[in-house]
């Protein structure tokens, strides 16, 4: 996570992702990895194609609130 935000402090951005790779034979043998190393996760980075919004829009919770 903390490499993910320093990323996005540098104008990057990037998504963590888990899954079945992780577990891959294919994968692990790629990365050299051994019978005891275990792969958490994959950080994939890059560069926006467009800017994010600094906006933030507060959605409209009336429908989803009630007061008793």
């Amino acid at each position: 996570m903390a490499m993910q935000m320093a990323a996005v402090a540098q104008g990057f951005n990037g998504i963590w992702r888990t899954g079945a790779l992780t577990e891959s034979p294919l994968v692990r043998a790629g990365l050299d990895c051994g019978a005891q190393d275990k792969i958490v996760g994959f950080l994939y980075l890059g560069t926006p194609q467009l800017k994010a919004s600094t906006t933030i829009v507060s959605p409209d919770t009336a429908p989803f609130v009630r007061y008793l």
